[in-house]
């Protein structure tokens, strides 16, 4: 059935309708056909079945569900496998619980009263708590440095050193070494220093408490001593006894005395 052809034939503009053909539902673009003046000789149509249209959609429908699945699944799998890796990294703990685990040890660290530095093979400083920053401040450790010549034992004997006296700025530090290995390579040394002007401020209250106990216990000992020797002297001395008296006066001799 036609009649949807009119408007093109006197000159409309190319347009697509919908009509009914022979058997079903068309989808119909037309297209007019000009001479050289512009006059309309005829028009090309060009049809397509609502039936099939309607599957190539539900056909479309179908590979994109597919497919959006598919990306889905493969999206799902590649997320578990981060997730994974990512935990294994984190030691078996989850982001916000590593999270909150390390700044609860950094905030532990920053208030040590001793520095705790950290070296890499590069002599590159990889870690530094408040103190460390305070007695180091600097980004990396010169072949100079002090601190070097510790640096080096460690890392070359893979031993830790311990109480090496190291001059720095005018202060003595105690200073212990520790060699850190990841999968049995060397990774960091870390480095402990400890102001020796606290230690000998402490050694000094502790000797002054040694002193002051030993006096207290040289007191007790004294005080102690003083009813045993109160006793040892009252059994000493034995009591007085009493003269022996009678009960009749003596006899006493009369003379007479003649004038």
């Amino acid at each position: 059935s036609g009649g949807d052809e009119a408007p093109i034939l006197r000159g409309d503009a190319p347009s697509i309708s919908e009509g009914r053909g022979t058997s079903e539902e068309q989808l119909r673009a037309f297209h007019a056909v000009c001479d050289e003046n512009g006059a309309v000789l005829g028009f090309v149509m060009v049809s397509q079945s609502m039936r099939s249209i309607h599957n190539l959609q539900r056909t479309m429908f179908l590979h994109f569900s597919a497919i959006c699945l598919a990306v889905l699944a493969i999206g799902m799998l590649l997320a578990y496998a981060i997730s994974v890796n990512m935990r294994r990294i984190l030691l078996g703990n989850e982001p916000p619980t590593f999270a909150r685990m390390f700044l609860q040890r950094e905030d532990i660290l920053n208030h040590l009263s001793e520095g705790i530095l950290a070296f890499d093979e590069f002599r590159n400083a990889a870690y530094k708590n408040s103190a460390g920053a305070t007695f180091y401040p600097e980004a990396s450790l010169p072949v100079e440095h002090p601190l070097f010549d510790c640096y080096a034992a460690c890392k070359t004997s893979g031993v830790a050193q311990s109480a090496e006296m190291v001059n720095l700025d005018g202060k003595s530090y105690l200073v212990s070494a520790v060699p850190v290995e990841r999968e049995g390579l060397f990774h960091i040394v870390m480095m402990i220093l400890r102001d020796r002007t606290e230690i000998a401020r402490l050694t000094e209250q502790v000797t002054g408490t040694n002193h002051i106990v030993d006096a207290l216990r040289a007191n007790t000992h004294e005080f102690m001593n003083k009813p045993t020797s109160f006793l040892d002297c009252s059994k000493s001395e034995r009591p007085r006894r009493p003269l022996a008296t009678s009960a009749t006066p003596p006899a006493t001799s009369r003379t007479a005395t003649r004038w």
